[in-house]
């Protein structure tokens, strides 16, 4: 081989490298970014305008879909009820159904991801092996991917992993399940910092992951990084006094509840979280 045609191949391999996976509609990431944005303000009305207008935009994607479904997921999480089930699934399958007729690499991440957003919201209903059915459907559309480089669908991987593995005492009877949750939360950190689609969302995980490991120190940090952008962000208040609270932080635990109770009282917040507040209240009491 001469050296110009070696120098071709060179660039050649580094280009394959670094594009990865297929290169993202402007519009449908700056949409998606955006309907994050708004779920992470507790901005659900602007989040379904935003998600409705994607579905009108791209009617044969599957994108605005697990919008929908994502924002529905957190808004029920946000009322402490199931009062949006019904819209849910049908988003999801609708979502799933576009995914699974597709070819296209975004199609495919994100009918994938409407499976991870469906099985998410099973394993909140404790249904867990109905969760493991949807993450099965899913990871077979997330591993391909994520061995092409896309990094969007390593948060799926990941996600899927840390789960199976804080399960693996439970679900003895899969040949394949393994902990490997340090690996999936190194992998979520990389996801936090490149995906494109993923790199706010995936701070949920996050905090729901150090809490399961007992990592304080790690949850104020995520927490604040959240706060750092979104000022309102219930999430992030509660679990930033649930941190404070366990590193004996109580000054700065009392603190964080006070700036809760105006956000949640600017904010009209639901029922579900002022009882959050009022009973993190009474366990900071007399401290």
């Amino acid at each position: 081989m001469s050296i110009k045609l070696f120098k071709i191949s060179i660039v050649l391999i580094l280009l394959c490298f670094f594009i990865g996976s297929a290169a993202v509609d402007g519009s449908l990431k700056s949409s998606g970014q955006k309907c994050v944005s708004l779920v992470f303000d507790d901005n659900y009305e602007a989040a379904h305008r935003e998600a409705d207008a994607l579905i009108k935009k791209f009617p044969k994607s599957p994108a605005g879909y697990f919008l929908k479904a994502a924002v529905y997921h957190h808004q029920m999480r946000d009322l402490g009820n199931t009062s949006f089930v019904t819209q849910f699934y049908v988003a999801c399958d609708q979502g799933a159904k576009l995914g699974e007729s597709s070819t296209a690499e975004w199609d495919r991440f994100f009918g994938a991801a409407v499976l991870g957003i469906r099985g998410a919201y099973e394993r909140g209903q404790n249904r867990l092996v109905t969760s493991l059915k949807l993450g099965w459907r899913a990871i077979d559309v997330f591993r391909p991917l994520k061995n092409q480089g896309n990094v969007d669908a390593l948060y799926g991987v990941a996600v899927y992993d840390y789960w199976v593995g804080a399960n693996v005492k439970a679900l003895f009877w899969m040949e394949d399940a393994k902990d490997e949750r340090p690996r999936a939360l190194n992998d979520l950190l990389k996801v936090s910092q490149s995906g494109i689609f993923t790199s706010q969302v995936v701070l949920y995980d996050l905090l729901e992951m150090y809490a399961d490991e007992k990592k304080y120190a790690k949850i104020e940090s995520v927490a604040k990084t959240i706060l750092s952008k979104h000022g309102t962000n219930t999430v992030a208040l509660e679990y930033l006094f649930f941190a404070l609270y366990k590193q004996g932080k109580y000054d700065d635990a009392k603190a964080s509840l006070a700036t809760r109770k105006s956000v949640l009282e600017a904010r009209n917040a639901p029922k579900a979280r002022f009882q959050k507040l009022e009973a993190d209240t009474k366990m900071v009491a007399g401290k």
